[in-house]
């Protein structure tokens, strides 16, 4: 049975969450009734594969406390035989009060190359917090376009994945939390081995973003240091590509100058097989006021 969402969807999502900025920003005297804070966030990022990336993100906090968020994100990739492709990706998203007892965000994902790859995701979280423990499903579909992969034809098949998560922040300043996610689609991506593709696209810190996964595992603890606060975490992947493995170990570092000015550092090691091992590294500014 074919997912109740798609480009339709996706499209109709991206034009009312663009009208409603575009309505708070012309509007200065009904967007000082609706908006309570503003978040921007700026981060550059570089990878051992010679990877490159920007990042800018804004988020509208409501009064109501309802949210909308506006990112893009460019990528600048060369794998290790010096074949290069550049990707984009423009993301929409709203949510309700994360500090509520039930609360949900739904974000629509465009990411690709165009004349290589495109993909449309739609994806939703919906979170449970009976005290200290959160418990979170989180539901998945992205529709796939391969252009000039196979004899130069075109090639598209759809993605459903469903995760679910857990997180406890019960003990004073720590949080560890376990997330899990299933992956199904349409045609097998094995076929994408058969043809050599991997050949020219190699996991880049953008690739295992977005990869093709038949599952993935995310293990993470957090601790809080005034004004610093640290996450550790673990992730672990099975390619639906090849059924390699790829394990990810990252650090996150965020300095709490102000509530309003948050600089941080994230940084990584990935491991899978056939290919060096993947460092990479990512610098970022968040300021709200």
């Amino acid at each position: 049975m074919e997912a109740p969402v798609g480009s339709t969807a996706a499209i109709s999502l991206t034009v009312f969450l663009i009208t409603a900025c575009g309505l708070l920003s012309y509007r200065p005297a009904i967007a000082e009734g609706l908006v309570e804070s503003r978040t921007i966030t700026v981060e550059a990022g570089y990878d051992s594969d010679k990877s490159k990336t920007w990042y800018f993100d804004f988020q509208l906090g409501l009064n109501s406390g309802y949210w909308i968020n506006l990112a893009a994100q460019k990528d600048d990739v060369e794998s290790e035989d010096g074949f290069r492709f550049d990707s984009r990706t423009y993301i929409a998203g709203f949510g309700s009060d994360p500090d509520a007892k039930f609360n949900y965000d739904i974000t629509y994902e465009n990411w690709g190359n165009p004349g290589l790859f495109d993909t449309d995701a739609l994806r939703a979280t919906i979170t449970w917090v009976p005290g200290d423990w959160a418990f979170s499903i989180m539901p998945q579909y992205r529709k796939i376009d391969l252009d000039s992969i196979d004899n130069n034809d075109s090639i598209s098949f759809n993605e459903r994945g469903l995760g679910a998560g857990v997180r406890y922040a019960g003990i004073s300043d720590w949080t560890v939390y376990l997330e899990q996610y299933e992956y199904r689609f349409s045609k097998d991506p094995d076929f994408l081995n058969d043809i050599g593709v991997t050949d020219n696209l190699t996991y880049t810190a953008t690739s295992l973003e977005s990869g093709l996964y038949d599952y993935e595992t995310v293990l993470g603890i957090s601790r809080w240091l005034a004004p610093t606060n640290i996450t550790l975490q673990y992730i672990r992947d099975k390619s639906a590509i090849d059924n390699s493995i790829v394990k990810t170990s990252e650090a996150e570092v965020d300095y709490y100058v102000s509530d309003a000015i948050v600089p941080y550092l994230r940084f990584g090691r990935a491991s899978f097989r056939g290919y060096s091992p993947l460092w990479y590294g990512y610098i970022g500014l968040q300021f709200a006021w």
